[in-house]
């Protein structure tokens, strides 16, 4: 389990979309089949990440259903905290992306 969630966190640091999203699904406590502990304000954080994406699938919507589902239960100081771990993530990884194929096919 421990490796899982190690290469799921360092999956998601890459910017991967796919990585990203199951890692903050994890973190939201929405499965709880790696053992990741719930925290709602990392997940939150790099849910709202997807806000910024424009096209390319469901990810987007995916992301804003769940956080409608989480985001009653969270205190204002939370929805700050994530707001602030948001532009920290923004400003340390790389930008989101869908890493389509170029050169490959």
């Amino acid at each position: 389990m421990e490796g899982a969630r190690n290469w799921t966190e360092r999956a998601a640091s890459t910017g991967y979309v796919e990585a990203v999203f199951n890692y903050a699904y994890y973190l939201s406590g929405e499965n709880t089949d790696f053992g990741f502990p719930v925290n709602l304000v990392r997940s939150h954080a790099l849910l709202s990440l997807f806000s910024e994406l424009d096209g390319g699938g469901g990810a987007k919507e995916d992301a804003d259903y769940l956080i409608a589902k989480f985001r009653s239960s969270m205190s204002p100081a939370q929805l700050d905290e994530a707001g602030k771990m948001a532009s920290q993530w923004k400003e340390n990884h790389p930008a989101l992306s869908y890493f389509p194929f170029k050169l490959s096919r």
